[in-house]
């Protein structure tokens, strides 16, 4: 469920998540979103998205639409990625089930409860090291769907240099991409 309301002219959706603990505001692609727990009140909501109408302006104001990635850019993406689950999997012992490409605006990469590996399209320009970061990270989200000290261990294994390749990703702007 969710609603629509104007802050200082953006438009700002507030919406109702079964997994969220407290009032959450983004901005994605100039759009504005208040993600609020089930048993909050709208007007509540609304309060906390006027409360922060500069930032919410500002932020709208700057915010990138990213574009899509061509047909050839996520074929490049899927082979190359591909590349990497073969070579990886058999390493790590880890089955996974389907490779998707997407156009995500705040991920490098997710994996599924059902073993759907997700990659941005933008993963094939980031250098080597990162990328086999990345792609060693959700292998090991496909045993471990969580950040636990298992999962980090499983992770270490493969990529010992993986909390400097985790800061330099962490560090790369997905506007700056574009191919």
């Amino acid at each position: 469920m969710s609603k629509r309301i104007d802050v200082d002219g953006v438009e700002v959706e507030l919406r109702k998540h079964h997994f969220s603990k407290q009032l959450r505001l983004s901005i994605r692609g100039g759009k504005a979103m208040v993600t609020m727990p089930r048993r909050a009140s709208y007007r509540v909501a609304a309060q906390f998205a006027r409360s922060k109408s500069a930032w919410i302006v500002r932020q709208a104001a700057q915010s990138t639409v990213l574009s899509p990635p061509t047909t050839p850019q996520r074929n490049q993406a899927r082979e190359l990625l591909l590349r990497k689950l073969e070579q990886w999997s058999p390493e790590m012992g880890v089955e996974w089930q389907r490779l998707r490409i997407g156009n995500q605006l705040s991920r490098w990469g997710s994996c599924s409860s059902s073993g759907t590996l997700s990659f941005n399209w933008r993963a094939m320009y980031l250098p080597e090291q990162l990328l086999d970061y990345l792609v060693i990270h959700e292998l090991a989200h496909v045993e471990h769907p969580n950040h636990s000290p298992q999962f980090w261990e499983l992770v270490e294994r493969y990529d010992v240099r993986f909390k400097q390749s985790r800061k330099n990703l962490k560090q790369i702007d997905f506007t700056e991409i574009e191919g």
